[in-house]
């Protein structure tokens, strides 16, 4: 019997030789080739924002490290829940991190996500991932610019005067 484990392609033989009950005799020689298997991609592990963080910035960095039994390059696709295609980091080394950057998210909001390893011949897709955005920021503090004349409109008597920049204030002190 014949056996091997699979893991590198080879060319290899052997000889064999029979011989019947009246003496005669022959060999032969046997060449086999041997492709090795394909292993699929390990799953992506989550680098980064890591599962269920908060307070994520509106354009994160979506980072996975990826592996191959096999050594293989990879393609690493990125989705979100409705798998809906993220971006692609391609030709990442095994063993190395994947990353995209995820621009346009909303405040507030969260965001499930998940990314599939291809090595070209088998993928292997990674658990689903989630993580909320920070609140939006404050307005700005009122500066002189945005002081605007109000009228009373409930009095329900024109404006009639002018208004002073603060300049002008301090310039009448």
């Amino acid at each position: 019997m014949y056996t091997h484990d699979g893991n590198e392609s080879i060319i290899d033989s052997f000889i064999y030789n029979v011989s019947d009950p009246n003496g005669t005799y022959s060999h032969a020689t046997v060449t086999l080739t041997i492709n090795s298997q394909n292993d699929p991609p390990n799953i992506p592990i989550n680098i980064k924002p890591y599962n269920g963080e908060i307070n994520v910035i509106t354009n994160p960095i979506l980072k996975v490290n990826v592996s191959d039994p096999d050594g293989d390059n990879l393609n690493v696709s990125f989705y979100d829940i409705n798998n809906n295609l993220i971006g692609i980091d391609t030709n990442v080394s095994s063993g190395y991190n994947a990353s995209i950057i995820w621009s346009g998210l909303s405040y507030s909001k969260t965001y499930y996500w998940y990314a599939v390893a291809n090595d070209s011949k088998l993928a292997t897709k990674s658990a689903n991932w989630n993580f909320k955005t920070k609140g939006a920021p404050a307005p700005p503090p009122p500066s002189e610019d945005n002081f605007k004349p109000v009228a009373d409109a409930s009095a329900g008597k024109p404006y009639y005067g002018f208004v002073l920049t603060m300049e002008q204030k301090i310039m009448e002190k």
